[in-house]
C-alpha cells in the first residue's frame, strides 16, 4: 500500500471510531429525553395531586428549559455524527480514486458536448472520466466552474495563479477535507437557473405602498380581533370577517408569491451550503493571490456576504413552508405570503446590482479545492511549466491519470516547432490511441491550471483538438467516414484562427478504401504542417509514415509488440522510428480465422 492510501485508510479508521462514539452518545441523549419527560410527568402529577401550583409551574419551566437544551445538544451531536460520516466518506472516495474505481462518482454528463473539440475522445465527462477523477465540488457553482476549466484553456497568467492556489490548498489537507465535508451537509446538484433569473427580475410587490402597509396592519388587526374574542368583547364571527379580508389580499398577490416560491425553492439547499462554505473562506488565512482575491470578494461587503446569504436563506425557507398545511392557517391570519415575499424583494433591493461574483467566486474556490485534493492524492504529479514560443511540448515519464498507477506505463516525448507532427505507427492494441489520449488529457489538465501525470512537463498554450471516436449516425444518415470528414473540417476551420492548435488524429480516413485513404492522409499531413498547428497522428499505414516524413517537420514514433510461443506481448513503450512488428494476422488466428499462407 502506498503512503497516500495508508493515510486515507488511517483517516477512515479514525473517523469511523469517532462516528461510533457519537452514535452511542445520540442513543444516550435520546434515552435521557425520554427519562426527563417521564420525570416531568411524575412531578406534574404529584404536584397537581397536592394542589401545588408552584410545583407545577416550576417543574414545567425546568422541563422546558432542560428539554430545549437536550434537543439542542442532540441536534449538535447529530450534526457532528453526520460531519464525521462525511469525512470518512471523503477518504473512502479518495481510496476509490487511487484504485481507478470511478463508477459511483458524478459523471457530469450535462456538460458534455459531441461538438466540442475534445470532450468525447479524451473522456472529459461520462463513465471513467477526468471529471469523476477531479470533482470534489458540493455546489452547482463548483461543478460548473470545474466543467468550464476542463473545456476551455486558460491563459498563462491565469494558469500560474491557479497553480499557486492549488498548491497552497493541497498543503492543508485537513482544512480541505473539512471544507468538502461542510458542503456535503447540504449538497445540491439541482438546476438553479430559475433562482438566478429571479435575482435579476424586477420587484413586483415590495414597490407597492399599499402592500407594505397592509402586511403589518392586517396581522395587527387580526391580533386585536383575537384578543377581543378571547375576552368576550366581540363574537367569534369577527374572526371570519378578518380571514375573508386577508384572503382577498392574499389572492391579489398569489401569482407573484407563487412565482417567487417556484423560482427559489430549488436554491435553498445550495444557499445553505454556500453560506457554510463562505464562512470557512472568510475565516481562512490565505497567502496566494488567487485565494486572497476570492476571500476579499466576501470580506469587502458590510455586513459580510455569509450574513447576507444567511438572511436570504431564512426568508426563502420561511416561504418554502407553503407546502405545509399549518402554514396556510397562519397565512390566513397573519399574511405570511405577503410578508415573506416583500422581505425577499427587499433583500434584492439592498444588494449590489450584480451579485453573481459571490457565486462565481465559490465556484472558483471549489474548482481549486478539487484540483488540490487531486494534487495531495497524487504526490508523483507535477505542475507543468508554461513555456513561451511556438508549439513546444515536452514530457518525462508521462502517464494517463485515468489508468491506475500500478498498471500505468509512462513514456518520454517531445515535439517542437510550427507544423511539427509526430507520426505514430504500431501494431493493434500496442498503445497508440492510449498514448494520444495521454498527451491530450495532460494538456487539458495543464491548461486548466492543474497538475499533470508526469515527472516533468512543459508546453506552450494551444487549443487541443481530437478526432478519434467518430461514429456513424443512422438517424441523420451519416456514415463514420463522413463523420470523420466533418471532424477534419472542424479542425481545418479552427486552424485559420490566430490561436495555435494541437491536434490528435487516430487512424485518419479509416472509413474509405486504401488508395483514397492514403492519398487523403498524405495531403492532410502536408496541409497541417503548413498551418499554425502541431500534433500527433496514429496510423497503420507504413507508406503514409514514410511519405509524410519527407521534409523536416514530421517525426516517426512507434509502439511495438513481440510474439513468444503464440502469445503477443506488449511493452507499451514509445520508440523512435516506424513500427517493424505487426500482429494483425496473429490476432485473427487467435480468434479462429484460418489465415491463408502467402
Amino acid at each position: 500500500m502506498d503512503s497516500k492510501s495508508a493515510f486515507f485508510e488511517s483517516k477512515i479508521n479514525t473517523y469511523h471510531s469517532r462516528y461510533l462514539n457519537l452514535k452511542a452518545k445520540l442513543k444516550s441523549l435520546a434515552f435521557l429525553r425520554v427519562v426527563t419527560f417521564i420525570a416531568y410527568l411524575v412531578i406534574l402529577l404529584v404536584s397537581a395531586n397536592y394542589s401545588n401550583l408552584a410545583g407545577v409551574i416550576l417543574s414545567t419551566f425546568l422541563f422546558i428549559l432542560i428539554f430545549v437544551l437536550l434537543v439542542k445538544l442532540f441536534n449538535n451531536t447529530q450534526f457532528m455524527a453526520n460531519h464525521t460520516k462525511f469525512l470518512s466518506k471523503i477518504n473512502s472516495d479518495e481510496l476509490l480514486r487511487n484504485k481507478g474505481t470511478l463508477d459511483g462518482f458524478d459523471p457530469g454528463l450535462e456538460f458534455a458536448s459531441t461538438e466540442h473539440p475534445y470532450h468525447n475522445d479524451l473522456d472529459i465527462f461520462g463513465k471513467n472520466s477526468l471529471f469523476q477523477l477531479i470533482n470534489r465540488c458540493t455546489t452547482i457553482w463548483g461543478r460548473i466552474t470545474l466543467a468550464k476549466w476542463l473545456s476551455y484553456k486558460a491563459d498563462s497568467e491565469e494558469i500560474l495563479m491557479r497553480q499557486k492556489g492549488i498548491m497552497e490548498l493541497s498543503e492543508n489537507i485537513d482544512w480541505l477535507q473539512e471544507f468538502q465535508a461542510t458542503g456535503l451537509h447540504n449538497e445540491n446538484k439541482s438546476d438553479i437557473s430559475k433562482f438566478q433569473t429571479w435575482l435579476k427580475s424586477d420587484q413586483t410587490i415590495s414597490g407597492n405602498a399599499f402592500y407594505n402597509i397592509i402586511r403589518f396592519l392586517g396581522p395587527l388587526v387580526m391580533i386585536i380581533i383575537l384578543v377581543l374574542v378571547i375576552f368576550s368583547v366581540i363574537t367569534y364571527h369577527w374572526i371570519f370577517l378578518g380571514i375573508v379580508l386577508n384572503s382577498l389580499i392574499l389572492l391579489s398577490v398569489l401569482d407573484r408569491v407563487k412565482h417567487i416560491h417556484e423560482n427559489t425553492t430549488e436554491a435553498i439547499k445550495s444557499l445553505k451550503s454556500l453560506e457554510a462554505l463562505i464562512i470557512l473562506v472568510e475565516k481562512g488565512d490565505f497567502k496566494s493571490a488567487r485565494l486572497s482575491e476570492i476571500q476579499s470578494i466576501y470580506l469587502e461587503n458590510t455586513p459580510k456576504v455569509s450574513l447576507k446569504i444567511s438572511s436570504l436563506n431564512r426568508i426563502l425557507q420561511n416561504l418554502d413552508n407553503r407546502s405545509n398545511q399549518i402554514y396556510h392557517l397562519f397565512n390566513l391570519l397573519f399574511l405570511l405570503d405577503l410578508h415573506y415575499a416583500i422581505q425577499a424583494e427587499h433583500w434584492k433591493i439592498k444588494q449590489p446590482d450584480n451579485i453573481e461574483p459571490w457565486f462565481e467566486a465559490m465556484g472558483e474556490f471549489e474548482g481549486l479545492a478539487s484540483f488540490a485534493g487531486m494534487t495531495f492524492a497524487n504526490p508523483g504529479y507535477v505542475f507543468p511549466e508554461i513555456l513561451k514560443g511556438e508549439h513546444i511540448l515536452y514530457a518525462q515519464n508521462l502517464g494517463h491519470p485515468l489508468i491506475p498507477a500500478k498498471s500505468r506505463i509512462a513514456n518520454d516525448f517531445s515535439l517542437e516547432g510550427l507544423g511539427s507532427i509526430g507520426m505514430i505507427t504500431g501494431s493493434n492494441m500496442a498503445g497508440k490511441s492510449t498514448f494520444l489520449r495521454t498527451v491530450g488529457v495532460n494538456m487539458v489538465l495543464a491548461q486548466a491550471g492543474g497538475p499533470v501525470c508526469a515527472e516533468k512537463f512543459g508546453l506552450t498554450i494551444s487549443q487541443v483538438f481530437s478526432s478519434m471516436r467518430t461514429q456513424d449516425n443512422l438517424e441523420e444518415n451519416i456514415s463514420s467516414f463522413y463523420a470523420e470528414l466533418n471532424r477534419i473540417k472542424q479542425l481545418l476551420q479552427i486552424t485559420s484562427d490566430a490561436n495555435p492548435v494541437f491536434f490528435l488524429l487516430d487512424e485518419i480516413l479509416k472509413g474509405t478504401n486504401s488508395h483514397d485513404r492514403h492519398l487523403g492522409a498524405v495531403s492532410l499531413v502536408h496541409q497541417l504542417r503548413e498551418e499554425n498547428t502541431s500534433g500527433l497522428i496514429s496510423t497503420h499505414d507504413i507508406d503514409l509514415a514514410k511519405e509524410a516524413t519527407e521534409g523536416r517537420k514530421v517525426s516517426n514514433y512507434s509502439f511495438n509488440s513481440t510474439i513468444n510461443r503464440d502469445e503477443i506481448i506488449f511493452d507499451y513503450k514509445l520508440t523512435p522510428g516506424i513500427c517493424e512488428s505487426f500482429n494483425a494476422s496473429k490476432l485473427m488466428k487467435k480468434m479462429g480465422i484460418r489465415i491463408k499462407e502467402e
